[in-house]
């Protein structure tokens, strides 16, 4: 979900600064990392378990391998891509019999999906169950067939099996019904995961990232939890959270386990809605995105405003406005999302402009970096 703020009260004259800082819901753009699964991917805290943020849960209690087809189809079309999926399934269609060809059909067709999309692929083994000879018979099949397809495609096979279980079944100690894990299974299994993310060597892990708003520059401010050969971060602004600009650069810091802190300052925002995320590479040109973040800003310097002693009126106007200044000088006229739509020069004392041509919504009369709002009916 993406928040614009849209300001709809009507002011005869704005003589001082405003910015209003607004964090977007980061459900989905949080993504770096995706668990697509079951009941037993959804049931785990991972972020807590690995120590990150940016881990989003996909795990869906109940369904079944057709059905993660569609969670598949979801998480390939985000924006930004995820960098890597970890995906476990199977389980809920053993228990209902459904034939292994059709259950290995679904992953298959899940794991070329995700592979056509250019997203690390992590396949996870289906878990055996406890006390259930028949089904764990079916479950080491479908392991042995994905294990296969994985080798056969270079794709990571992790099979938490080999913690969680003994003797061909799950450990009756990690269970709480034959199927589901206790907390202790989980750190088992995280302690793998671990293991798979630093062979896959994420450049950083992000621990934060906050927007600090005057009334002329947006400061970025973020953290690292550890870096691996970070080598600079891309900080990247947009107008619509959807497409992004580069806007600056910051060093990293390499390679360390320690909080690294960092900073930018965005001197020239614009007017209405910034978009903000940061793009962190490592030497070996390997990235990952940090959440998206957003302010609404406007600003009004008494500088130039106040010291020429302009206005601008009627506010709200319908075909023209009327601006009274002391002085001869440029100015333009923006719209909510900073794009210049008019510009003229001023003649004193009175400057009549016709707005008849701009649609309804709300502009900024500019001069400089300085602005006053108002609004065309």
């Amino acid at each position: 979900m993406k928040i614009k703020l849209i300001f709809l009260v009507a002011l005869p004259y704005i003589s001082s600064a405003l910015s209003s800082v607004k964090a977007i819901n980061t459900t989905i753009l949080t993504n770096n990392i995706i668990m697509i699964g079951t009941s037993l991917t959804q049931q785990g805290d991972w972020n807590t378990l690995l120590n990150r943020t940016d881990i989003i849960n996909k795990g869906v209690i109940g369904y079944r391998t057709d059905q993660i087809l569609g969670v598949v189809d979801n998480v390939i079309h985000l924006s930004p891509a995820p960098k890597i999926c970890f995906i476990e399934s199977g389980t809920n269609d053993v228990v209902i019999d459904i034939p292994i060809d059709t259950i290995f059909k679904n992953q298959k067709k899940a794991i070329d999906s995700i592979i056509a999309h250019k997203i690390t692929l992590v396949v996870q083994a289906t878990l055996l169950q406890n006390n259930d000879t028949a089904h764990n018979k079916v479950i080491t099949e479908i392991n042995n067939r994905l294990s296969a397809y994985c080798a056969a495609q270079n794709i990571d096979f992790l099979d938490a099996n080999s913690v969680l279980s003994a003797n061909g079944e799950l450990k009756k100690e990690l269970t709480v019904d034959g199927t589901h894990l206790y907390p202790d299974a989980y750190k088992l299994w995280a302690a793998l995961i671990q293991k798979e993310l630093t062979k896959l060597a994420l450049p950083v892990q992000f621990n934060s990232f906050t927007i600090k708003s005057d009334s002329l520059t947006n400061l970025l401010e973020w953290q690292t939890l550890s870096e691996n050969n970070a080598s600079y971060f891309d900080i990247e602004r947009s107008v619509d959270g959807i497409t992004f600009d580069k806007i600056g650069k910051v060093a990293a810091n390499g390679t360390n386990i320690k909080t690294q802190y960092y900073s930018f300052k965005d001197v020239r925002p614009l007017r209405g809605s910034n978009y903000y995320r940061l793009n962190a590479f490592s030497i070996d040109s390997n990235s990952v995105n940090s959440k998206i973040i957003s302010v609404f800003f406007r600003y009004v310097s008494v500088s130039t405003i106040e010291s020429l002693k302009i206005r601008v009126f009627p506010n709200p106007s319908k075909d023209k406005i009327t601006i009274l200044s002391d002085a001869k000088i440029d100015f333009y006229i923006s719209d909510i999302l900073g794009r210049k739509v008019m510009n003229g020069k001023l003649i004193p004392p009175q400057t009549d402009w016709d707005i008849s041509t701009l649609e309804k919504g709300i502009y900024f009369f500019c001069i400089g970096n300085d602005s006053l709002r108002f609004m065309k009916d």
